[in-house]
């Protein structure tokens, strides 16, 4: 009757047959262990080069409808930065975007440690509460 089951238990799949000829010591296959993948490495992620602005400010201009806005964008990293573009917004005092600009940053090129210059014009508005600058790349 042993036999037959162990018949049985063969035929199915993925089952394993231990057979019993008498003998008490019965034994298990050994346990395969399943080793982990190695995780594949993150890429490295350069970190954003440090880069300020400095200065933002209202000024007077030739058209009475328009408000300038000038600042200076101030390279800390140590890497040479090109096409600079700065995002310049005036805000109400709830902090809603009135109006956004993006203007190209006066020098081509910004090497480790200098400066360059932007400007902007943005329609005046009685409910501009402060501007905010960012540089985009």
């Amino acid at each position: 009757m042993l036999r037959a089951w162990a018949l049985v238990l063969a035929l199915l799949p993925g089952c394993v047959t231990v057979m019993d000829d008498g003998d008490d010591d019965i034994s298990t296959p050994p346990r395969v262990e399943q080793k982990k993948a190695p995780e594949p490495p993150s890429p490295a992620t350069p970190a954003p080069p440090e880069v300020a602005i400095l200065d933002l400010h209202e000024e007077a201009g030739a058209d009475p409808s328009l408000v300038r806005i000038v600042g200076t964008v101030v390279n800390r990293s140590n890497q040479e930065l090109g096409r600079l573009n700065v995002r310049i917004e005036a805000r109400d005092p709830q902090g809603r975007v009135l109006s956004r600009v993006i203007v190209s940053a006066a020098a081509d090129v910004l090497p480790p440690g200098t400066s360059t210059t932007f400007e902007a014009s943005l329609p005046r508005s009685g409910s501009i509460r402060d501007y905010n600058a960012e540089v985009m790349r």
